[in-house]
């Protein structure tokens, strides 16, 4: 316990886009590593998800 507020060890929001960016880049980079097909479809499903949403594409049809 540092005895400061909880909000003191918090880092400082990311840009949203940016934020998508990196998780894209960690959806492609599990599913690459994925050694069962369904497992490796999911993640690819979630890294396209978060592509559309670092280009503004907010729709959730699909």
């Amino acid at each position: 316990m540092t005895g400061q507020p909880e909000e003191a060890n918090m880092r400082p929001l990311e840009h949203p886009h940016g934020y998508y960016r990196k998780r894209e880049k960690q959806e492609r980079e599990v599913a690459a590593n994925a050694n069962d097909a369904a497992a490796r479809q999911i993640h690819l499903a979630l890294a396209e998800r978060y592509r559309q949403l670092a280009e503004g594409d907010n729709s959730t049809s699909q």
